[in-house]
């Protein structure tokens, strides 16, 4: 849950869907102690498949030359 390029957007999707669901105020508090851990590890998947599908899409327009 979270919105792409902006890291820690997922705490202001979860407070509203826990306010629409009925959620306590601790299990915001959980959440963000879990999301302080998570976040880089998301950030560093997005940055690296962005990074790869670049290169696939440079290489088969033949703009970039690998070998």
């Amino acid at each position: 849950m979270s919105a792409p390029g902006i890291p820690g957007s997922s705490i202001a999707f979860f407070t509203l869907l826990a306010i629409q669901i009925g959620l306590p105020v601790e299990a915001l508090a959980l959440f963000v102690t879990i999301s302080t851990f998570i976040d880089p590890i998301a950030t560093l998947m997005n940055v690296t498949g962005d990074t790869a599908m670049t290169l696939v899409v440079a290489k088969n327009e033949k703009l970039i030359d690998l070998e």
